[in-house]
């Protein structure tokens, strides 16, 4: 697995690199004739058009990233991978982390990118710390079990997500369920968002009407005050990483099941 890892991830690296970082090229060059030119329309234009793309650039990575995924091993190369030594369990599970790695170095390059052009914004010392300092607070506020399981639950999250996007490339790529095409893994992509999503919000929504039961009256002389327990809000999260740890391991095996058909056919 780890030369396939490598591999596949060196070429979606070099995929992708442009749009984690040009963006902040030219949002930084676009700042530095604002601060030259005053407020000059067609420089605040250009401006808002490179922060735009700062913003959207790590999805647009992402999305990069699927696309070159399904033409890795449906598309135009998947004569040549699927002819590689690998079983399925190992294709899928390098594509696995795969996405997981690309998903970690578009997360931090977002993150160094945003704290770059809060520095170049409000070159101040002060903005910095005043930043990490509000951090630390809400930290101390959300409680170390709810902090555990905000990190769980995205965890989770992230993790279902991927295996969303797998199991809509092997589904619409699979003869499965018709001719194979781009449209239809877009499309089993959206049906699937859709089901998931309506059933996800269902749970999280009465996990939340749960949570919120939980309060209780404080009374202080002549006043009253309904007062909701942070300390168990990590309970509203329960069911729904349930759900989602569920869906992965049902949309795992799917995905195992449709790319493993396909080799044998192949």
């Amino acid at each position: 697995m780890g030369k396939l890892l490598g591999r596949i991830f060196k070429d979606d690296f070099k995929s992708i690199i442009l749009w984690l970082f040009l963006p902040l090229v030219f949002a930084l060059v676009f700042n530095q004739l604002l601060n030259a030119f005053g407020e000059n329309p067609l420089v605040m234009v250009g401006l808002s058009l490179t922060l735009t793309l700062l913003i959207i650039g790590p999805f647009v990575a992402l999305i990069s990233v699927a696309i070159n995924d399904y033409e890795r091993f449906y598309g135009k190369y998947a004569a040549f991978f699927s002819s590689l030594p690998y079983k399925t369990s190992t294709i899928n599970g390098a594509r696995f982390l795969n996405y997981v790695l690309m998903a970690l170095v578009a997360g931090l390059c977002a993150f160094v990118n945003y704290l770059i052009m809060i520095m170049s914004l409000s070159p101040t010392e002060a903005s910095l710390s005043e930043l990490f300092e509000l951090f630390s607070r809400a930290l101390a506020v959300i409680g170390g079990k709810n902090l555990i399981a905000i990190i769980i639950y995205i965890l989770v999250l992230g993790i279902v997500s991927i295996f969303q996007v797998m199991f809509a490339i092997s589904a619409g790529s699979s003869r499965v369920f018709g001719k194979p095409s781009k449209a239809k893994v877009i499309l089993t992509f959206i049906i699937t968002s859709l089901i998931l999503g309506l059933i996800f919000g269902r749970i999280q929504i009465a996990s939340v009407m749960e949570y919120e039961s939980l309060e209780y009256i404080n009374q202080t002389g002549a006043n009253i005050e309904l007062v909701t327990d942070n300390a168990l809000a990590y309970k509203s999260m329960l069911a729904p990483i349930g759900f989602n740890t569920l869906t992965s391991a049902i949309l795992a095996w799917a995905t195992h099941f449709l790319h493993d058909k396909k080799l044998s056919v192949a």
